[in-house]
């Protein structure tokens, strides 16, 4: 019982360590944090260096190609007894370069010429994407004209076939009083007003357009002028002007006309 009621000797690690050494981990992290520190200042230090040496050899460059050669240079003093002459061009003939070749400094790392690919390679997207802009501009204003032709066509279409069948109406009508007339009714025919032969109402009349929609039978242009040609050879009707002459005096641009307009 003596022996339970002592310490852990194992718990208390402080009597075998020194004080310095109870806690590595927070001293390690001061010191690795204290270097990053370091090394950031360090790069930015580099950093900075490096941006004065490139501003100074470029300022260095500028004032040296901005300055002619100077007489007592060797090469230039080769050059003059080769025949060179200040202000002169070069080559035999004086065909050569007047101006100093234009130095271009490369700092980044990419390969020699490549600059000029990208360069080149962004080009030819640009080209390729406005191209395909057009193209596509293009492609819808070709569907909104062929889509405004179609509804045009059908609108006409669809007339027609009204026209027609407004043409048959009057036709049947004009017919059954012909008919009547000849069997001795008392009907006498001087004038006969629009509304009397298109006794068809306008709910009917699309009906029929859309059963002759519906059938396999296409009413053409040619059809309407036909029935057209009809009521006013046999029965000098008029179905635009909506009544029936005397004699033959359809006025000449009635006749004419298809469309009901004059």
């Amino acid at each position: 019982m003596a022996n339970n009621d002592d310490d852990d000797y194992m718990g208390d690690l402080s009597r075998f360590l020194q004080p310095h050494e109870l806690l590595p981990s927070v001293d390690n992290h001061v010191q690795k944090r204290s270097f990053d520190t370091s090394e950031l200042s360090k790069q930015q230090r580099k950093k900075l260096r490096l941006a004065q040496q490139q501003k100074e050899e470029d300022q260095n460059r500028s004032e040296g190609l901005g300055s002619a050669i100077s007489s007592s240079n060797k090469g230039f003093k080769m050059m003059q007894q080769m025949g060179y002459k200040p202000g002169i061009a070069l080559g035999k003939h004086g065909q050569g370069s007047l101006e100093p070749i234009n130095v271009d400094v490369k700092r980044s790392r990419s390969g020699l010429g490549r600059d000029h690919v990208e360069k080149a390679q962004e080009q030819l997207k640009a080209k390729l994407a406005e191209f395909k802009h057009d193209m596509e501009k293009r492609k819808q204003a070709e569907l909104k004209s062929e889509f405004q032709e179609r509804r045009k066509t059908s609108w006409k279409g669809r007339k027609i076939v009204r026209d027609y069948i407004k043409a048959q109406t009057a036709l049947q009508h004009l017919e059954d009083v012909q008919s009547s007339v000849e069997l001795g009714q008392s009907h006498k025919i001087a004038m006969l007003e629009s509304t009397e032969l298109k006794n068809v109402s306008n709910e009917n009349i699309e009906e029929s357009v859309d059963n002759e929609d519906e059938s396999e039978e296409e009413i053409e242009l040619q059809d309407l002028q036909d029935l057209l040609q009809r009521l006013r050879s046999e029965y000098l009707y008029c179905l635009y002007c909506g009544c029936q002459y005397e004699f033959s005096k359809i006025p000449l641009q009635k006749q004419l006309s298809t469309s009901g307009e004059a």
